[in-house]
């Protein structure tokens, strides 16, 4: 118990390389007591693949969250919410993986991404309630998967469907309000609606630099994709101005 207090310290501190190694010793341990055909080893590999990905070792996170996958649903079974939520990690250790490829090595991430997604959609819908706001972040979550493969249809209706969700489970000032709103302004000004998209972004900023601080990382890239909005607009001036305040929230950081 002690040990993943540990890890979890370790990882909220952005310590990933110490956090990686005691991942892998929790995992020998928990191996040589309960062996290697259990929940409980499960969630050791699941632990170990958050690390990698952390450290950006996607190959790596990829195959561990494969094997945590394919644990849950020997163990506990489809119809888990470990399986679920071990199944939802992998479709974004792909999304992670594809962000750092290109080419058809990218698309093909990306759609093994959405395969894992849209099955873990299909099972919160068939064992959730309706109003539950895990359905929601899954539908954030592959909304904007379907965004960066051109599916805008299915992204529009995932993203727009995720932020009434979220409104109505947490209120309008939650934190996963803020992600789905600033997914959906991401939507919205690649398709060139741009005063949807502008409303969204400066909802999105204010709840994060209100909760998180204007120099946390989240609060930093919804401003910038406010200055690149206003840059595509042609309002140099606004854009100029937020990524200034940027680099200065920046230079606070260090």
């Amino acid at each position: 118990m002690k040990l993943q207090k540990d890890l979890k310290n370790l990882h909220s501190e952005g310590k990933y390389s110490e956090a990686m190694d005691l991942a892998e010793d929790i995992k020998a341990k928990v191996r040589a007591e309960f062996g290697d055909h259990n929940p409980v080893y499960a969630s050791a590999v699941n632990n170990v693949a958050l690390m990698q990905k952390m450290m950006g070792h996607y190959e790596e996170s990829v195959a561990s969250y494969t094997e945590a996958v394919q644990l849950y649903k020997e163990v506990a079974g489809s119809e888990h919410p470990s399986y679920r939520t071990a199944l939802s990690n992998l479709g974004l250790a792909y999304k992670s993986q594809a962000d750092a490829s290109k080419g058809v090595e990218r698309l093909s991430l990306l759609e093994r991404s959405t395969e894992a997604l849209g099955d873990v959609l299909d099972l919160q819908k068939a064992s959730l309630e309706s109003e539950d706001p895990n359905i929601a972040v899954t539908m954030t979550h592959l909304g904007s998967v379907q965004l960066q493969l051109k599916k805008y249809q299915d992204a529009e209706k995932n993203l727009r469907d995720a932020v009434q969700r979220l409104e109505s489970a947490y209120g309008a000032e939650h934190l996963s309000v803020a992600l789905a709103k600033n997914n959906l302004g991401f939507f919205l000004k690649s398709t060139k609606a741009f005063d949807e998209a502008e409303k969204l972004y400066l909802s999105a900023h204010e709840i994060r630099a209100g909760q998180l601080g204007p120099s946390h990382p989240d609060s930093i890239i919804t401003k910038n994709n406010l200055a690149e909005l206003y840059r595509s607009l042609g309002n140099d001036s606004q854009a100029n101005l937020y990524q200034s305040e940027i680099l200065s929230a920046l230079e606070e950081t260090k």
